[in-house]
């Protein structure tokens, strides 16, 4: 949309796509009272995994467009702020580096996907934080739809024909 629209319609379209992640994980989380036990927590997070997973393929696979859609980058954010905050902080911070060192968007939102379940697995040999194997699996479940929805864009890649992104001078 940035591309074609515009600054200001491409950063709505962002916001709105990341609002609606973030209320599909959101919305079970602020519904389920959760007894501090890992069991009711495990409970909760499958069902706040559910209502993003709902949340993202209708956002990917629109029945409104033929079961066509968006990459998901920016519902996953959001979603991912409930879910896996730190993850998806350090993946947004790589998804920035990745953009700016090669002007691909494609490239920099497949750095933010693959890097979710590295974040999970190496945060706890580094920080007190630790991830469940739920936590752990979920995520390298995102970083597998990712590089799915980006499969087209990675053969663009490979073939020298990606579009980088350039600001346009007037």
């Amino acid at each position: 949309v940035k591309r074609v629209l515009g600054k200001g319609p491409g950063n709505l379209v962002f916001a709105l796509d990341a609002l609606k992640g973030f209320v599909g994980a959101g919305l079970p989380y602020l519904l389920l009272r959760v007894e501090d036990n890992p069991t009711a927590a495990d409970i909760r997070f499958t069902i706040c995994v559910a209502g993003f997973v709902g949340t993202l393929l209708g956002h990917c696979f629109s029945c409104f467009l033929g079961f066509k859609g968006g990459k998901g980058v920016a519902s996953t954010i959001g979603g991912l702020l409930v879910l896996l905050p730190i993850p998806i902080v350090i993946g947004a911070a790589l998804w920035a580096i990745a953009f700016y060192a090669t002007r691909y968007v494609s490239v920099a939102s497949l750095a933010l996907g693959l890097s979710l379940p590295l974040s999970c697995w190496l945060l706890p040999k580094f920080t007190p934080l630790q991830f469940s194997d739920a936590q752990l699996i979920f995520a390298g479940a995102i970083a597998l739809f990712n590089v799915w929805t980006h499969r087209s864009n990675i053969g663009r890649l490979l073939r020298g024909e990606e579009n980088k992104f350039t600001k346009k001078t007037s």
